[in-house]
């Protein structure tokens, strides 16, 4: 399994009541100092590669989150921007985007995946290897919500694509049954 490196502070994010002449209350969305992110599962369906991380609330308030994360990837020695991030993880079970409310010591999940058998011309180990990923939270911003997954796996041989499902309020994600 990876690692998690945190990266962190906060943003506000606006939470509507149906009372309608109280003012909207502000739900801050969670940062890396808030929250811990672990890789929960690495799991194979067919030719797919799972990767199951849970959120953990470390706070002492509610934090929210919404919608999909960020993924940017990184090989040895660059960036790597061949990657196209898919926000539609079909091995995940189908679960909309929502705003989550996090309570202390309250969890959430997303995951990625992608395949590990495309045959690929230009597969040069020392090209495809992605060495990490920068994982940017939901509605947090650059400077406060990121976190470093460090793992090794071959890009060429995903097609150069990965699909990430939406946070959901589980401590895992779902995966879809077949």
């Amino acid at each position: 399994m990876g690692t998690l490196t945190l990266i962190g502070a906060s943003l506000l994010v606006p939470v509507f009541q149906s009372v309608s002449d109280a003012s909207p209350p502000a739900l801050q969305a969670c940062t890396a100092s808030e929250v811990t992110v672990v890789e929960f599962a690495l799991d194979h369906v067919g030719s797919h590669v799972l990767q199951d991380f849970t959120i953990r609330n470390v706070g002492s308030s509610t934090c929210g989150m919404d919608g999909f994360p960020g993924l940017t990837f990184f090989t040895a020695s660059r960036l790597d921007d061949r990657v196209k991030v898919l926000q539609d993880a079909s091995l995940y079970a189908a679960v909309p985007a929502k705003l989550l409310s996090i309570g202390p010591g309250g969890e959430a999940s997303f995951g990625l995946a992608y395949r590990d058998d495309v045959a690929s011309p230009n597969d040069d180990a020392a090209a495809c290897l992605v060495q990490s990923v920068l994982i940017q939270l939901p509605l947090a911003s650059v400077a406060t919500g990121e976190f470093a997954f460090h793992d090794t796996f071959n890009i060429c041989r995903s097609g150069n694509t990965v699909a990430i499902s939406p946070v959901e309020d589980r401590s895992r994600p779902k995966i879809a049954s077949s």
